[in-house]
Order: structure tokens, then C-alpha cells, then sequence
């Protein structure tokens, strides 16, 4: 709902020769949307950027003794977190493997009710980055079931930014099997757990 407040921080990335990647927090609410059957709207109206470390490559969020401050704000104007926005010049997938995790950690942080008794997530992911000689704007969520595997801890770390990796057990411990077509795998490939959100501006 705020161009100019997105219009700033793509702004800003775009004098900085793209060359530092930004992260922010993103505070709105939610309403019905009639365009799909028991469908959610997220409505984005401020963006807030904590201390962060930049480079060309990503970001290092900071701790920020302020965001208590902001989550305050933000609930005394109606306003909750509803996503997160980064910048990012790998085009090589839609969310690598670092991102995806990220993702389903904030998911799980941020948790609802539903009616019919599950706790789901409605918090999105947010992404900018170079689309031909323009920028595009693309949004997102990954599965629950990603959400639940990150949680669960069955996911590794791993240098490889296109491959999820499932990590080896410890000697009093268990991770589960993860079957891809029949067939037990140790990596995964980012692009199965990622859900694409429509998006617009008024």
C-alpha cells in the first residue's frame, strides 16, 4: 500500500550499484480476499529496516535493542509484522537454500489459529532483485511442510546455495527418511517447497 516507501529502499539499493544487499521488516495487516475461496490479504503499509551488515553477496541482520520499540509503534497504529523484503542479485533460483530456511523460521515464529484447529503461518517473504534491464518484485511463502522440517530440525547447513541438505544424525539421535519420487534423498532442491504469492500495488 506505501510505493514510496518501497520506492525508497529499491531506490537505494539501485544508487548503491546493486552491490549491497538490504533487508527490512515489513508491518501491515491482514483482510479477506474475494479472489480466492477462504482467501487472506496481506496489506503491506510500513517497512522498517534494522542494523545490518551489507555486501554484494547478503546481509548480516544485526541485533537491534529498538525493535520492541517499532513492534509497539506499529500495534498502537493497528499494524503487526506480516513479512520480510531482501534484495538480491542471484538469479540462479527463486530462493536458494539460506533463504528457504530463512523463510520457514519466520513462518514459525509467526503463527496463527486457523479455524479448522491447525496453526498456520500467513507471514510472506518479499524479494528484490534485477529482471532484465528493470526490477522486479516477487513474493512468496514456502510449505508447511518446509516450515515443519526447519523446525524440526532436519535441516543442515551447507555451502550449496541450490541444494537444501538433509543433516547426518548424531550417535544418540534420528533424522527422519525424505522421500522424493519413492526414493530416500540427502539434498533437495529449494524450488519444491516454494509457494508464489500473487502480488500487486493500489
Amino acid at each position: 500500500m506505501n510505493k514510496n516507501e518501497l520506492a525508497k529502499f529499491v531506490g537505494y539499493w539501485q544508487k548503491m550499484g546493486m552491490m549491497e544487499q538490504r533487508m527490512g521488516y515489513l508491518y501491515g495487516y491482514y483482510s479477506e480476499d474475494p479472489n480466492y475461496p477462504n482467501g487472506v490479504r496481506v496489506n503491506i503499509e510500513a517497512l522498517y529496516e534494522p542494523p545490518q551488515i551489507n555486501d554484494m553477496n547478503g546481509f548480516v541482520e544485526l541485533e537491534d535493542p529498538n525493535l520492541y520499540k517499532v513492534d509497539q509503534i506499529a500495534s498502537a497504529l493497528g499494524l503487526e509484522k506480516v513479512g520480510h523484503i531482501f534484495t538480491k542479485i542471484d538469479q540462479d533460483t527463486f530462493l536458494n537454500s539460506h533463504e528457504i530456511r530463512r523463510a520457514a523460521t519466520f513462518q514459525q515464529q509467526h503463527i496463527f489459529d486457523h479455524p479448522d484447529g491447525f496453526k498456520v503461518s500467513k507471514f510472506v517473504t518479499v524479494v528484490v532483485q534485477p529482471k532484465g534491464d528493470d526490477v522486479g518484485v516477487e513474493c512468496y511463502m514456502v510449505s508447511d511442510q518446509c516450515q515443519a522440517l526447519e523446525r524440526d530440525g532436519v535441516f543442515g547447513n551447507t555451502d550449496n546455495r541450490k541444494l537444501l541438505k538433509v543433516r547426518e544424525p548424531g550417535p544418540d539421535d534420528m533424522v527422519p527418511t525424505i522421500l522424493t519420487q519413492g526414493k530416500g534423498v540427502k539434498e533437495i532442491e529449494p524450488e519444491f517447497f516454494i509457494v508464489s504469492l500473487a502480488h500487486g500495488q493500489p
